[in-house]
């Protein structure tokens, strides 16, 4: 068991001598610190001295704001001058828009006649007059049975078989949309539906050799030199300046309907020369002959003449530069160079016929459209009257038309020293 410490005392004078040390210590400290925070106490300055200083921060405090004042007066007049530049940017957009002309198209009928039609000399002839039926026309007798049945047209789909057809049906759903105010595309896609066919184009090509038509919707066909499809031209006057736009039309018509004659029935080892000859789109179709517009019944029928009367003046001045350059001078023929238009105003419609114009020394001197007859399919004698007239014109398109193409085609290839015995 280890031995127990002794402890021992200390003596009291002791004691008292070690707190008064320890005392004079933290005095001596505190007196210190004292005299290090009065070191830091600045010395007193004179007024003298105060006030120049308080003069130089406040000179320096004016200049500093005078900076700011202009920099936010040169902002302003920046943000204003822009904002005045975007505006005047703006009325002059404004300006450039109201004064540039107004685009030439048919549906501005009263603009696109001055500036096109006039100084072409086509004109669109609104006369009413008495209407023959098709057949004193076309000089035809009314066939006793259907179309079909006629010498060479046994292969054509799109005649319409009148004994086929529920007339009185037909009147009533014209009746229905006119009362219910249907839109341009209703009564477009009906009438296509119901009189406008067309044949058949996935068939074997025949080897028939038999003219054949085609139907094309809304087809875009504008002018092109290169492959005989031409522009009808600005014809001068002596008395009349042509007009600054006369050159402005691209003549990108596409007629809402449109029936040109089908080289299906050509031998095809000739249809190329045929396109060295006149416009064939994609070795396919040549020569219209039949333009049909649409528009709703609550327009001014001015538009729809006037698209239809273009397109048609189109197609005629091609068919006729054709005869032309074949050097025909048979009046036989010319008599067969017109091209028939429809126009529908909701279940009205009225027909065309337009004709060139024939100075002496046989030059175009622009065409004539001129009404034929009109009719109403809310009754069932309008509806009749039309089906007597799409399908004299289909018989005249595939018979004389056809005809009248096909032999200026060959007068033309026989200038050029090309056999045509084989054309057919």
């Amino acid at each position: 068991m280890p031995a127990k410490r002794k402890r021992t005392r200390t003596p009291l004078a002791i004691l008292d001598q070690n707190r008064l040390a320890s005392s004079h210590v933290a005095t001596s400290r505190k007196r210190q610190r004292r005299t290090n925070e009065d070191a830091n106490i600045p010395a007193p300055t004179d007024i003298h001295t105060t006030q120049s200083l308080w003069s130089a921060v406040s000179r320096h405090t004016r200049i500093m704001s005078d900076r700011q004042t202009r920099s936010q007066s040169e902002r302003k007049k920046k943000s204003v001058g822009q904002s005045n530049s975007s505006a005047a940017t703006v009325t002059a957009a404004d300006s450039i828009a109201s004064s540039r002309p107004r685009p030439l198209r048919p549906h501005n009928p009263v603009l696109f006649k001055n500036c096109i039609l006039d100084p072409r000399h086509i004109t669109i002839d609104a006369c009413v007059r008495p209407s023959l039926p098709p057949y004193a026309h076309f000089k035809t007798e009314h066939p006793d049975g259907p179309y079909r049945a006629l010498p060479n047209f046994d292969h054509a789909q799109v005649f319409l078989d009148i004994e086929n057809l529920d007339i009185g049906a037909i009147a009533k759903e014209y009746a229905c949309m006119r009362t219910n105010r249907l839109c341009e595309t209703e009564f477009r896609t009906f009438a296509t539906e119901t009189f406008f066919r067309g044949e058949k184009r996935s068939s074997d090509p025949p080897t028939d050799r038999k003219w054949r038509s085609e139907r094309m919707l809304e087809f875009v066909c504008a002018p092109a030199d290169d492959a005989h499809w031409y522009a009808p031209p600005v014809i001068p006057q002596q008395d009349k300046p042509i007009p600054p736009r006369a050159d402005e039309y691209s003549w990108d018509i596409r007629p809402d309907c449109a029936y040109w004659l089908s080289t299906r029935g050509l031998n095809p080892d000739y249809v190329h020369n045929v396109c060295a000859t006149t416009y064939v789109y994609r070795n396919w179709i040549l020569s219209p002959y039949l333009t049909i517009e649409f528009k709703r019944e609550d327009l001014d029928n001015t538009a729809a003449e006037t698209q239809a009367g273009t397109a048609a003046a189109l197609a005629l001045y091609n068919r006729f530069t054709l005869y032309a350059k074949s050097g025909s001078d048979g009046q036989g023929l010319l008599d067969e160079v017109v091209h028939y238009a429809m126009v529908f105003t909701g279940p009205d419609y009225t027909i065309w016929v337009v004709r060139p114009n024939i100075s002496t020394d046989n030059c175009w001197q622009g065409c004539t459209m001129s009404r034929l007859t009109h009719g109403d399919c809310t009754t069932e004698r309008g509806v009749v009257r039309l089906v007597q007239w799409v399908n004299e014109i289909h018989r005249w398109g595939l018979g004389k038309h056809a005809t009248g193409v096909e032999i200026h085609v060959k007068m033309l290839l026989q200038s050029y020293g090309v056999e045509v015995s084989l054309l057919e």
